[in-house]
């Protein structure tokens, strides 16, 4: 029987021959596998991938023969940079698939208008992260009373900043100086396109990030997806990796940019697309979001990666 190894960064593991097939797992660059000897449609290949005890299809053009047991494993991924000054805290994270489906997080902002926080907590949501800043001077009108609902109800309450192409540090201590961290409210750079505007270059994000760590002590996480892909491709980043990764991807089958070992926070759905479900009680469709783990692991996290300044 041949053994092969993944060189991909993620090989998705499928029910059949073919990309609309279900995927059953993900194997991480470096897997071994064992080739059973069937293959279909000229690249795909039955394998069986022993660590994970699962069988299934996969792309064979990702797959390299293994000489024998001292072959060369191929590169993995390098751990999160330490903070300054500190040891690095590792963030739950998952790949996506046979992850957690735990809908606990939903994020809004002003357009979401009146928001009933008690019904949303009481529909099991535990965590809310709400639009404080974009740029170097604008503010969300309703962070500042949402956030007292919020935590009122119960919630965990996080801030991000919609980042442009701004002056970084500026907008660092803007957003700081509206999201007043007080040591349980998580701070996070939404890093996408900017519809209005220039938008914020890789040099730029890693600049925003660094100076929220030197104030606050914790790296903040990072929203994004196609955006850090693109900017980062395969490389990794020892600045925007040290962040714990809260992943935009409306797929059935998330995967983190190479950066990353996984994803922290899933935002499955903007409210229209994605997987559901859609909305959550007491606020509407709106943008819903997975954690890696069950709400006594977000709790915890939240309390270990909430900075003060």
């Amino acid at each position: 029987m041949s053994l092969y190894r993944v060189t991909a960064s993620v090989l998705e593991l499928r029910d059949g021959p073919g990309a609309d097939q279900r995927v059953l797992t993900q194997l991480p660059r470096g897997t071994e596998v064992e080739d059973l000897g069937v293959s279909a449609a000229g690249v795909w290949r039955n394998v069986r991938a022993p660590a994970q005890q699962c069988t299934g299809w996969c792309d064979s053009a990702y797959l390299q023969a293994v000489a024998g047991p001292a072959a060369d494993a191929a590169p993995t991924r390098p751990a999160p940079a330490a903070p300054a000054g500190g040891s690095a805290v590792v963030a739950p994270t998952t790949t996506g698939v046979g992850a957690p489906t735990n809908t606990l997080v939903f994020d809004i902002s002003h357009f979401n208008g009146n928001v009933n926080f008690p019904a949303a907590y009481q529909a099991g949501k535990r965590a809310v992260f709400h639009k404080a800043t974009e740029g170097t001077g604008y503010a969300d009108p309703m962070f500042a009373s949402n956030r007292g609902k919020a935590l009122a109800a119960g919630f965990l309450f996080g801030a991000y900043h919609f980042g442009t192409g701004d002056d970084p540090v500026v907008q660092a201590e803007h957003f700081l100086g509206v999201a007043k961290p007080d040591g349980r409210t998580l701070l996070v750079l939404d890093w996408e396109p900017n519809p209005q505007g220039a938008s914020m270059t890789l040099a730029q994000a890693r600049a925003f990030v660094s100076h929220l760590q030197q104030r606050t002590g914790v790296w903040p996480g990072l929203y994004s997806g196609s955006t850090a892909r693109a900017a980062l491709g395969d490389a990794a980043d020892p600045i925007l990796g040290s962040c714990w990764l809260w992943l935009a991807e409306y797929g059935s089958a998330p995967v983190a940019p190479a950066a990353w070992a996984g994803w922290t926070l899933w935002q499955y759905t903007d409210g229209t697309h994605g997987l559901e479900p859609h909305g959550v009680t007491g606020v509407g469709n709106c943008d819903c979001d997975r954690f890696a783990g069950d709400a006594a692991a977000l709790a915890a996290f939240w309390s270990a990666l909430s900075g003060r300044c």
